[in-house]
């Protein structure tokens, strides 16, 4: 088991909600709907030991919980480097940066649970389907399913190609 998969399920445990919105409450994170931001999807950091996270309020509903996901995870998993300034994503899904990669991971595995997955591979879904039935977008679907095979699951669905999405 991954360590991210694990302390995602720790929190989902704790709070019994997969929310990301609820666990920043829960957690004492400050989250501002930022209606101003034009490309910058959301933004986590530290300040005289509060914890925020800022989240872009133009984004549809579905996508502001993938932010809200994403810079939950750079609490958990990164608040020692937002100690040093802000983390900022205006590309959410860039491979470029690990940190991005894991708050990535973190998202996926928080908003989408194996469970959902398994059942609509089996029942045939592929990428598209499972974006459209989960309501994520398929690069969020094919982050979780990265990290599912890397996990040891078999899953029976073909690779989509790379996306331009967010770019």
């Amino acid at each position: 088991m991954s360590f991210i998969y694990s302390e995602v399920q720790k929190l989902k445990e704790k709070y019994l909600t997969n929310d990301p919105f609820d666990i920043m409450r829960q957690e004492g994170i400050i989250v501002r709907h930022c209606y101003e931001f034009t490309h910058l999807k959301g933004y986590y950091c530290l300040s005289n030991g509060f914890r925020y996270a800022g989240i872009n309020g133009n984004l549809e509903k579905q996508m502001r919980k993938v932010v809200g996901g994403h810079e939950l995870g750079h609490d958990i998993l990164h608040r020692h480097i937002a100690e040093s300034g802000p983390l900022h994503d205006v590309f959410l899904y860039s491979a470029a940066s690990g940190i991005e990669r894991e708050a990535n991971d973190f998202s996926a595995n928080l908003l989408i649970s194996d469970d959902e997955i398994m059942e609509h591979v089996e029942s045939g879904f592929d990428y598209y389907g499972l974006s459209s039935i989960l309501g994520y977008p398929l690069e969020i679907i094919q982050i979780k399913l990265n990290d599912m095979r890397l996990r040891g699951y078999k899953l029976n669905i073909s690779d989509i190609p790379d996306s331009q999405f967010l770019k």
